[in-house]
């Protein structure tokens, strides 16, 4: 799958034209502590480098009436 864009401010592009991610993880021991949440650092990352501004990131539990 290719990613393609360019992080905001960039040469060419206006800020607000640029491509905007919020990251979701699911899952208790992420919230517990018990887990690093490293699958959401390392999509950060991925996202970043194909310049895509990543907003935030959050965390919610396996409840399912919390998932959707």
């Amino acid at each position: 799958m290719a990613i393609t864009g360019r992080r905001p401010g960039a040469p060419g592009r206006p800020e607000e034209d640029a491509v905007r991610v919020e990251l979701v993880t699911v899952g208790d021991e992420l919230l517990l502590g018990d887990t690093v949440n490293g699958n959401a650092a390392w999509m950060g990352q991925r996202l970043a480098e194909h310049g895509l501004e990543v907003t935030r990131s959050v965390v919610v539990g396996d409840e399912l009436d919390v998932i959707v």
